[in-house]
């Protein structure tokens, strides 16, 4: 059982979440890996990532169904940018 699974059998049951999907991207490559900034232990990650997609109980999910921007003008605005980034698209639809 990987650690995504893991954690939400153990934590998911209690949280109010909904699991609506676990999503894993196996990594091609050690270059791919976080784990190479690591020094010494780097390489003994696993070889993909996983992502638990939740949402709370009772509330309707919200789809994206238009293409993703993977620009970063906020990269260096801090999580406030973020946020206001997604405030504003989220008027602008």
């Amino acid at each position: 059982m990987d650690l995504a699974e893991q954690v939400w059998n153990e934590v998911g049951p209690t949280s109010g979440l909904v699991l609506l999907d676990l999503i894993e991207d196996n990594l091609a490559g050690h270059n791919s890996k976080v784990s190479r900034i690591w020094g010494e232990t780097r390489g003994n990650a696993t070889d993909r990532d996983c992502i638990l997609v939740v949402t709370r109980q009772g509330a309707e999910p919200s789809v994206h169904d238009g293409e993703v921007n993977w620009d970063e003008p906020y990269k260096d605005g801090g999580p406030d940018a973020v946020h206001r980034r997604l405030r504003d698209q989220r008027l602008a639809s």
